[in-house]
């Protein structure tokens, strides 16, 4: 017989997780449009790299700062839930940012109010401004790659689930060695990625050198403690 407190603490633990999960997740998409020079966020020049013939940068995805925090959940989910765990969430994920650019895509259609164009008609320095393009403009950005997105998203999570499980079999290598390893994955499939895998480099340092201290190994320590009857 399940303990009833024990299967409310792993309920509550689940809520938690998924909340986070979903919450960076839906952002990550959202904020995903704007794109960022990791030079000029380092205080650097441009790297202007020769590849192929074309000139490149380091410019990124907003959405790459905070992805590296749905890896690790999907982590923590699947040590403590199983594949199970995170499949489920990964559905009602996907489903929930489909549901949310469905959402986008009818607020673009409406039709804008004169007052507030008239309010927003001119930018900080009195130069003529149509809000209702940008808004457009900003949130249509996302609308035109959902489908490769979600499908991006579903294969990182099923790649993550295949990695944890097959090579992630001692405690001592902790979460963040799965996430190091879906990391590397994803680090194919997007630029962006070289930056998303930089926390986890440093997160898997700290956890060798100092295990005690490591947010992860805290995490990862204190969760079985939380779990007891």
């Amino acid at each position: 017989m399940i303990d009833p407190i024990l299967e409310k603490k792993k309920t509550n633990l689940f809520i938690i997780l998924a909340g986070i999960f979903i919450t960076n997740a839906l952002v990550a998409e959202m904020i995903g449009v704007k794109i960022f020079s990791g030079e000029g966020a380092l205080g650097l020049q441009p790297a202007n790299l020769s590849i192929l013939g074309f000139t490149m940068d380091f410019n990124l995805t907003a959405g790459a700062i905070i992805w590296p925090v749905v890896f690790v959940t999907t982590d923590l989910i699947n040590e403590y839930f199983g594949k199970p765990g995170v499949k489920r969430i990964s559905y009602l994920t996907a489903g929930l940012i489909a549901y949310s650019f469905l959402v986008i895509f009818l607020t673009m259609e409406l039709p804008p109010a004169d007052w507030w164009l008239d309010a927003n008609n001119q930018d900080a320095d009195g130069n003529y401004f149509n809000i209702q393009y940008a808004f457009d403009k900003i949130f249509g950005q996302g609308l035109r790659i959902i489908v490769g997105s979600l499908v991006a998203f579903l294969v990182g999570q099923l790649v993550d689930v295949f990695v944890f499980k097959n090579f992630v079999r001692s405690r001592a290598l902790n979460i963040c060695g799965s996430a190091l390893r879906a990391q590397h994955w994803f680090l194919n499939l997007s630029t962006a990625s070289l930056f998303c895998s930089l926390p986890f480099t440093v997160c898997f340092q700290i956890n060798k050198f100092l295990p005690s201290v490591s947010p992860i190994t805290f995490i990862n320590s204190w969760l079985p403690f939380y779990l007891r009857p």
